[in-house]
């Protein structure tokens, strides 16, 4: 085979992803418009403590982690833990939710110091139908426990990235 002229015109194609990329920008929310700051500083435009890039799980999409500040007083049931996190409206924000497993050891790595090291937290990853994982931040081990035991609870939010 052979070609003697070939035209290839991308200029169209090109305006066109650059149109579609500059509309893109415009609607996206302000909160995004802002770099995350160094890991375990507060992201101010996102509600909490920058945690890092949790890689997401089985095809899911990765996230940036942002730690929420507060925690319920006393101890609470798992299903005390959920609701609570779902119920929490914090510095404007109402997506907060209890972190999975592998967010868990996430936390872990760069909060630490972010958490008591002498309890145990619920995370939202079940065991078995009475079991769920939990974090310590002493040692970093991860555990199961009954749903029913009181842990101490931290809640987080996740952003696409």
């Amino acid at each position: 085979m052979h070609i003697e002229n070939l035209t290839i015109n991308f200029g169209q194609a090109q305006e066109a992803q650059r149109e579609l990329l500059s509309a893109m920008l415009s609607e996206a929310p302000a909160a995004f418009a802002t770099a995350p700051p160094r890991i375990n500083n507060l992201w101010g435009a996102q509600g909490g403590i920058y945690a890092g890039i949790s890689r997401g799980e089985g095809g899911a999409i990765d996230t940036h982690l942002i730690l929420c500040e507060i925690k319920p007083d006393t101890e609470v049931t798992w299903e005390e833990a959920k609701e609570w996190a779902s119920k929490l409206n914090h510095n404007g924000f109402k997506d907060w939710s209890l972190p999975s497993r592998f967010e868990g050891a996430l936390l872990y790595a760069n909060l630490r110091d972010q958490f008591e090291t002498s309890g145990w937290y619920w995370l939202c990853t079940p065991f078995s139908s009475n079991y769920t994982w939990c974090q310590g931040f002493y040692h970093g081990f991860q555990g199961s426990n009954d749903k029913g035991r009181k842990l101490e609870v931290r809640a987080v939010r996740r952003l696409t990235v």
